[in-house]
Protein backbone atom coordinates (compact mmCIF):
# COMPACT_ATOMS: atom_id res chain seq x y z
CA UNK A 1 0.00 0.00 0.00
CA UNK A 2 1.43 3.39 -1.02
CA UNK A 3 1.56 6.53 1.06
CA UNK A 4 -1.17 8.00 -1.16
CA UNK A 5 -3.36 4.97 -0.46
CA UNK A 6 -2.89 5.38 3.28
CA UNK A 7 -3.67 9.09 3.07
CA UNK A 8 -6.80 8.47 1.01
CA UNK A 9 -8.03 5.84 3.45
CA UNK A 10 -7.41 8.13 6.42
CA UNK A 11 -9.24 11.04 4.79
CA UNK A 12 -12.15 8.84 3.72
CA UNK A 13 -12.40 7.28 7.18
CA UNK A 14 -12.60 10.71 8.81
CA UNK A 15 -15.28 11.80 6.34
CA UNK A 16 -17.30 8.62 6.90
CA UNK A 17 -17.33 9.03 10.69
CA UNK A 18 -17.86 12.77 11.10
CA UNK A 19 -21.49 12.74 12.11
CA UNK A 20 -23.14 15.04 14.65
CA UNK A 21 -21.81 14.42 18.15
CA UNK A 22 -24.65 15.22 20.54
CA UNK A 23 -23.25 13.93 23.82
CA UNK A 24 -19.94 15.18 25.17
CA UNK A 25 -17.60 14.21 27.96
CA UNK A 26 -16.49 16.82 30.48
CA UNK A 27 -12.89 16.76 29.16
CA UNK A 28 -11.70 20.21 28.13
CA UNK A 29 -10.74 20.70 24.47
CA UNK A 30 -7.47 22.70 24.50
CA UNK A 31 -7.14 25.92 22.54
CA UNK A 32 -4.29 24.51 20.48
CA UNK A 33 -6.57 21.71 19.22
CA UNK A 34 -9.23 24.22 18.15
CA UNK A 35 -6.59 26.49 16.62
CA UNK A 36 -5.15 23.55 14.67
CA UNK A 37 -8.62 22.85 13.26
CA UNK A 38 -9.12 26.48 12.27
CA UNK A 39 -5.64 26.53 10.75
CA UNK A 40 -6.56 23.60 8.52
CA UNK A 41 -10.08 24.84 7.78
CA UNK A 42 -8.89 28.20 6.44
CA UNK A 43 -7.62 26.57 3.23
CA UNK A 44 -11.15 25.93 1.99
CA UNK A 45 -12.06 27.69 -1.27
CA UNK A 46 -14.11 30.89 -1.33
CA UNK A 47 -15.34 33.20 -4.07
CA UNK A 48 -12.43 35.35 -5.28
CA UNK A 49 -10.39 33.96 -2.36
CA UNK A 50 -12.07 36.65 -0.23
CA UNK A 51 -12.11 34.41 2.85
CA UNK A 52 -15.15 35.94 4.60
CA UNK A 53 -15.32 33.53 7.57
CA UNK A 54 -14.26 34.53 11.08
CA UNK A 55 -14.54 32.41 14.23
CA UNK A 56 -15.58 33.34 17.76
CA UNK A 57 -14.46 30.63 20.19
CA UNK A 58 -16.93 30.85 23.06
CA UNK A 59 -15.59 29.50 26.34
CA UNK A 60 -17.33 31.73 28.88
CA UNK A 61 -19.99 29.75 30.76
CA UNK A 62 -22.44 32.66 30.90
CA UNK A 63 -22.22 33.31 27.16
CA UNK A 64 -22.58 29.62 26.36
CA UNK A 65 -25.65 29.48 28.61
CA UNK A 66 -27.15 32.50 26.85
CA UNK A 67 -26.69 30.87 23.45
CA UNK A 68 -28.17 27.65 24.82
CA UNK A 69 -31.20 29.62 26.00
CA UNK A 70 -31.71 30.84 22.42
CA UNK A 71 -31.32 27.34 21.00
CA UNK A 72 -33.60 25.32 23.27
CA UNK A 73 -37.00 26.84 22.38
CA UNK A 74 -36.14 26.71 18.68
CA UNK A 75 -35.33 23.01 18.98
CA UNK A 76 -38.50 22.39 20.99
CA UNK A 77 -40.49 24.02 18.19
CA UNK A 78 -38.83 21.75 15.63
CA UNK A 79 -39.30 18.69 17.82
CA UNK A 80 -43.03 19.41 17.99
CA UNK A 81 -43.07 19.58 14.19
CA UNK A 82 -41.22 16.24 13.93
CA UNK A 83 -43.59 14.57 16.35
CA UNK A 84 -46.60 16.17 14.70
CA UNK A 85 -45.60 14.89 11.28
CA UNK A 86 -45.14 18.30 9.67
CA UNK A 87 -41.35 17.99 9.41
CA UNK A 88 -39.72 14.79 8.22
CA UNK A 89 -36.46 13.12 9.16
CA UNK A 90 -34.35 11.02 6.80
CA UNK A 91 -34.70 7.88 8.89
CA UNK A 92 -37.37 5.36 9.85
CA UNK A 93 -36.62 5.02 13.57
CA UNK A 94 -36.71 8.59 14.87
CA UNK A 95 -36.75 7.68 18.57
CA UNK A 96 -32.98 7.52 19.14
CA UNK A 97 -32.41 10.64 17.04
CA UNK A 98 -35.00 12.63 18.98
CA UNK A 99 -33.57 11.47 22.31
CA UNK A 100 -30.03 12.42 21.26
CA UNK A 101 -31.15 15.79 19.92
CA UNK A 102 -33.08 16.52 23.11
CA UNK A 103 -30.03 15.70 25.20
CA UNK A 104 -27.91 17.94 22.99
CA UNK A 105 -30.38 20.84 23.25
CA UNK A 106 -30.51 20.60 27.01
CA UNK A 107 -26.72 20.46 27.46
CA UNK A 108 -25.26 22.81 24.82
CA UNK A 109 -24.12 25.22 27.50
CA UNK A 110 -21.98 22.49 29.07
CA UNK A 111 -19.94 21.79 25.93
CA UNK A 112 -16.24 22.61 25.99
CA UNK A 113 -16.70 25.37 23.40
CA UNK A 114 -19.13 26.82 20.90
CA UNK A 115 -17.49 28.05 17.72
CA UNK A 116 -19.48 30.77 16.03
CA UNK A 117 -18.87 30.99 12.30
CA UNK A 118 -19.23 34.64 11.30
CA UNK A 119 -19.27 36.14 7.81
CA UNK A 120 -17.87 39.56 6.89
CA UNK A 121 -20.49 40.69 4.39
CA UNK A 122 -18.21 43.03 2.43
CA UNK A 123 -15.96 40.05 1.71
CA UNK A 124 -18.72 38.12 -0.03
CA UNK A 125 -18.72 38.07 -3.82
CA UNK A 126 -21.28 40.54 -5.20
CA UNK A 127 -23.65 37.87 -6.51
CA UNK A 128 -23.84 36.35 -3.03
CA UNK A 129 -25.67 39.38 -1.61
CA UNK A 130 -29.43 39.78 -1.97
CA UNK A 131 -31.58 42.77 -1.03
CA UNK A 132 -32.04 41.44 2.51
CA UNK A 133 -28.57 40.08 3.10
CA UNK A 134 -26.49 37.09 1.98
CA UNK A 135 -28.38 34.72 -0.29
CA UNK A 136 -28.12 30.95 -0.58
CA UNK A 137 -25.10 31.25 -2.88
CA UNK A 138 -23.07 32.74 -0.03
CA UNK A 139 -22.82 29.30 1.47
CA UNK A 140 -20.31 28.32 -1.20
CA UNK A 141 -17.81 30.69 0.43
CA UNK A 142 -18.71 29.74 3.99
CA UNK A 143 -19.64 26.10 4.55
CA UNK A 144 -16.62 24.48 2.89
CA UNK A 145 -14.60 26.15 5.66
CA UNK A 146 -17.08 24.94 8.27
CA UNK A 147 -16.91 21.36 7.02
CA UNK A 148 -13.11 21.52 6.94
CA UNK A 149 -13.27 22.60 10.58
CA UNK A 150 -15.49 19.66 11.58
CA UNK A 151 -13.23 17.22 9.72
CA UNK A 152 -10.10 18.67 11.29
CA UNK A 153 -11.66 18.41 14.74
CA UNK A 154 -12.68 14.79 14.05
CA UNK A 155 -9.13 13.97 12.94
CA UNK A 156 -7.99 15.10 16.40
CA UNK A 157 -10.62 13.04 18.20
CA UNK A 158 -12.99 15.94 18.85
CA UNK A 159 -16.70 15.71 18.09
CA UNK A 160 -18.85 18.51 16.73
CA UNK A 161 -22.40 19.41 15.84
CA UNK A 162 -23.19 22.12 13.33
CA UNK A 163 -26.39 24.06 13.95
CA UNK A 164 -27.94 27.08 12.26
CA UNK A 165 -30.96 27.35 14.56
CA UNK A 166 -29.50 30.15 16.67
CA UNK A 167 -29.07 32.19 13.47
CA UNK A 168 -32.85 32.63 13.54
CA UNK A 169 -32.26 34.81 16.60
CA UNK A 170 -29.57 36.82 14.85
CA UNK A 171 -30.04 40.10 16.71
CA UNK A 172 -30.14 38.54 20.17
CA UNK A 173 -27.08 36.41 19.40
CA UNK A 174 -25.22 39.41 17.98
CA UNK A 175 -25.87 41.35 21.18
CA UNK A 176 -24.62 38.47 23.31
CA UNK A 177 -21.48 38.02 21.21
CA UNK A 178 -20.71 41.64 20.34
CA UNK A 179 -21.05 41.00 16.60
CA UNK A 180 -20.97 44.38 14.80
CA UNK A 181 -22.99 45.56 11.83
CA UNK A 182 -21.67 44.21 8.56
CA UNK A 183 -21.00 40.80 10.12
CA UNK A 184 -23.54 37.98 10.36
CA UNK A 185 -23.38 34.57 11.99
CA UNK A 186 -23.71 31.63 9.58
CA UNK A 187 -23.60 28.77 12.09
CA UNK A 188 -22.66 27.59 15.55
CA UNK A 189 -20.43 24.53 15.93
CA UNK A 190 -20.70 22.90 19.35
CA UNK A 191 -17.52 20.97 20.13
CA UNK A 192 -16.20 18.56 22.72
CA UNK A 193 -14.69 15.15 23.19
CA UNK A 194 -17.45 12.58 22.60
CA UNK A 195 -19.00 10.80 25.56
CA UNK A 196 -18.92 7.54 23.59
CA UNK A 197 -16.82 6.31 20.64
CA UNK A 198 -17.31 7.77 17.19
CA UNK A 199 -19.61 5.69 14.97
CA UNK A 200 -17.99 3.19 12.65
CA UNK A 201 -20.74 3.75 10.09
CA UNK A 202 -23.41 6.32 9.44
CA UNK A 203 -26.78 5.86 7.75
CA UNK A 204 -26.74 7.71 4.43
CA UNK A 205 -28.26 7.37 0.96
CA UNK A 206 -26.30 5.18 -1.45
CA UNK A 207 -24.26 6.56 -4.33
CA UNK A 208 -26.88 5.19 -6.73
CA UNK A 209 -29.56 7.23 -4.96
CA UNK A 210 -27.48 10.38 -5.10
CA UNK A 211 -26.20 10.60 -8.69
CA UNK A 212 -27.53 10.61 -12.21
CA UNK A 213 -25.90 11.41 -15.56
CA UNK A 214 -26.25 14.51 -17.75
CA UNK A 215 -29.84 15.39 -16.80
CA UNK A 216 -31.91 15.21 -13.62
CA UNK A 217 -33.44 11.76 -13.79
CA UNK A 218 -34.35 10.86 -10.22
CA UNK A 219 -37.72 9.16 -9.94
CA UNK A 220 -40.56 10.81 -8.10
CA UNK A 221 -41.26 14.44 -7.35
CA UNK A 222 -39.37 16.09 -4.49
CA UNK A 223 -41.46 16.15 -1.33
Amino acid sequence: MTTDDVTQRAVFDVMRTTGSTRSFSDVHVPDDVIDAAIEAARFAPSGGNRQPVRWIVVRDATIKASLADLYLPLWQRDMAMFLGGTMRLGMDDVGPAIAAANHFAEHIGEASAILVGCVVRKDLHAHMEGPDGPNMLAGSSVYPTVQNLCLALRAQGVGSTLTTLICEREYEAAAILGIPEGVVSACHVVVGYPAKPFPTSLSRLSVQQLRCTDRYSFSGAPS
